[in-house]
């Protein structure tokens, strides 16, 4: 996979996950009060985030290359196939064992 696939994937994961934020966002605004009317909260602005993917080694596969970041609760895994092909996973891992190997 080129540098050129993974940066576009990874954009691609970032809108999603933008345009998720603002979901959640504009959900939580919106509460019922007593009255009926929605009732609209102040949101405090959060910084950017920045999610850091580190590459892991693949042995056996020259087509896919696999990524994983540090996430609360475990690890956001993501794979990229030079045919433009992308899978995306959550791995729960609370404790953050796992090393990066797979179990032989």
């Amino acid at each position: 996979m080129t540098r050129s696939m993974f940066s576009t994937a990874l954009g691609v994961l970032g809108l999603v996950a933008l345009l998720y934020a603002l979901y959640v966002v504009q959900t939580a605004q919106a509460q019922p009060s007593s009255s009926g009317k929605p009732e609209v909260r102040k949101v405090k602005e959060q910084p950017a985030a920045t999610v850091r993917f580190e590459e892991l080694r693949t042995l056996n596969s020259a087509h896919w290359g696999i990524y994983r970041s540090k996430v609360p609760g475990g690890w956001l895994v993501a794979s990229f196939g030079h045919s433009g092909d992308m899978a995306l996973t959550f791995y729960p891992d609370p404790d953050h064992k796992w090393d990066g190997n797979s179990i032989r």
